[in-house]
């Protein structure tokens, strides 16, 4: 029976126990890096809830990094490390809350099945749906966020405007394209509409309501009767 030499078992032993430490070296390496990737995300959570807090309770002028760095903890340092300042703070911010907001927009009230309808009744209820998502508090919060904020880079707005306004003209330009050839003309810009009429809905209701002009949320019946005028007005035109 063969028999390997004593020499070549230490060997093999401590080879198999330094592949061993090796090992263990490297996992608790990597317990390491999970370890600090979980405060990191911690931490940015910390900054960008706090300074979500502070923009509800008294908009973007509210923030300060000194107030945020009180409730959240950390340093200026690590702020500037992740969001290069103050504006960038506030921008992620904002961002955050429109995306958690865009879970929220449901262009088909009640569940209806909009396509089955003729095109003048879908256009409203999309309309009806789409206001009352510009209507919610926490939509008109951040909007007025994002245009009394004094933010020379444009961080605010790009992120608002990439993360919030594209994404609804998009959504409502996919719903306008079933509808080519079948009410709507087979040519139309969809996108392009879809960014029309987004403002269109907007005008003058919206606009009170954003200004502080009407005292309080409109209700369904009056929601309803802007969607109705607006997909009207887009559907038939001013012209005699």
């Amino acid at each position: 029976m063969f028999q390997p030499e004593k020499g070549g078992i230490e060997i093999f032993i401590q080879i198999a126990m330094k592949d061993s430490m090796n090992k263990n070296v490297q996992d608790g390496l990597g317990q390491d890096d999970n370890s600090k990737h979980r405060a990191a995300a911690s931490r940015k959570a910390a900054f960008v809830r706090e300074t979500r807090a502070l923009i509800a309770s008294g908009g973007v002028e509210a923030v300060s990094l000194n107030e945020v760095l009180r409730l959240a903890g950390g340093s200026k340092a690590t702020v500037v490390k992740y969001y290069g300042n103050r504006a960038g703070l506030i921008a992620a911010a904002i961002e955050e809350s429109a995306r958690e907001l865009m879970q929220q927009l449901i262009l088909t009230p009640d569940g209806k099945n909009v396509i089955k309808s003729d095109i003048k009744q879908s256009l409203s209820t999309v309309l009806t749906g789409l206001l009352q998502f510009y209507l919610m508090p926490d939509s008109l919060s951040i909007y007025r966020a994002v245009i009394t904020a004094r933010d020379g880079s444009g961080n605010l707005a790009e992120s608002f405007y990439r993360t919030a306004q594209q994404f609804i003209v998009s959504e409502f330009a996919a719903y306008l394209n079933n509808w080519l050839g079948r009410g709507l003309r087979p040519d139309l810009d969809c996108m392009e509409a879809a960014s029309q009429l987004t403002h269109m809905v907007r005008a003058g209701l919206y606009e009170r309501v954003l200004l502080g002009i009407e005292p309080s949320i409109p209700n369904g019946n009056e929601i309803a009767k802007q969607a109705e005028k607006t997909a009207h007005l887009f559907l038939h035109g001013a012209a005699g």
